[in-house]
């Protein structure tokens, strides 16, 4: 009896912090600071590429971003998954419950991508090699006539060694100077443990002094988002709904923007990797669903 007391107040307990988020939110977000917040958006540009590297990405790291650019009628919006996110064996589901996802969020179907590349695995222990990216970014670049690409930057947020992979593969195309000079190319920023989840909705205050770009949403945006990560049933456990209460890439995106013709630095983990060729072919091994 207890144990059934311990956990009913908990819930009580969860449930009460959650209310008062909200109420703190609403009270917090007001017309005013959305308007000075939005002069920090990315402003002029008209066709957004979203890279990222699972299923529900698009809902835990960018969702602000994506929901304000959708109310933008003037901004097309696409998104390029690169893999399946299949480390559990549930691929062709998730691949699903992106569409239905960005659907949610704005996104058109038509401007949704969803890879299944032999070698853009899902798996938090492998560094996808730049080769196996590179030319179905530069694809999606030139062939939609991209002039703003978004993706991680070199922590990947959560340090998951797939997002770190696409960074790295960006840098070096930067490097390299494939990317159009039409095309500016911008960095999602992570942020340390105590600023994602403690801070909560303070940070976008912190965010605002701090970052030269951001996207912040209001409640009804975090509704939104939050509906939208409730469609990825097969990853919406309990650990992932307290952070879609807790952290901060509910309420605030910031970025870095890489500028042409520098050498950004590959992510972390780069360095225990050796280079690999932008594009070395292996189109023996490799699958495309879309």
């Amino acid at each position: 009896m207890s144990f059934d007391l311990n956990i009913f107040l908990g819930i009580v307990y969860l449930a009460t912090i959650y209310v008062a988020i909200t109420i703190v939110y609403a009270l917090v977000v007001t017309d005013f600071f959305m308007r000075m917040w939005k002069s920090k958006q990315i402003s002029g540009m008209k066709r957004f590429l979203l890279v990222t590297a699972h299923p529900d990405d698009e809902c835990m790291f960018f969702g602000p971003t994506i929901v304000s650019l959708a109310k933008n009628p003037d901004v097309r919006i696409y998104v390029l998954c690169l893999s399946l996110g299949d480390y559990e064996g549930m691929g062709n589901l998730r691949k699903l419950e992106l569409w239905h996802s960005c659907k949610k969020l704005g996104v058109n179907e038509s401007n949704i991508t969803c890879l299944n590349y032999q070698h853009l695995r899902d798996n938090p222990k492998i560094l996808w090699q730049p080769c196996h990216m590179a030319k179905v970014i530069l694809h999606h670049v030139n062939m939609l006539d991209i002039d703003t690409l978004i993706t991680f930057d070199g922590y990947g947020v959560s340090g998951h060694l797939n997002h770190i992979s696409i960074y790295n593969c960006i840098a070096e195309l930067m490097q390299n100077r494939l990317i159009p000079p039409t095309c500016r190319v911008f960095s999602l920023e992570s942020v340390s443990w105590f600023r994602k989840f403690i801070l909560g909705v303070f940070d976008v205050y912190l965010s605002y002094m701090t970052s030269t770009f951001m996207y912040v949403t209001n409640e009804v945006g975090r509704s939104l988002i939050r509906s939208a990560m409730e469609v990825h049933v097969t990853q919406y456990v309990w650990y992932r709904k307290l952070y879609m209460v807790f952290s901060r890439y509910i309420n605030v995106n910031t970025f870095r923007e890489i500028p042409h013709q520098t050498s950004p630095e590959a992510g972390s983990a780069a360095g225990r990797h050796r280079k690999f060729p932008l594009f070395r072919r292996n189109s023996s091994q490799r699958q495309k669903t879309e």
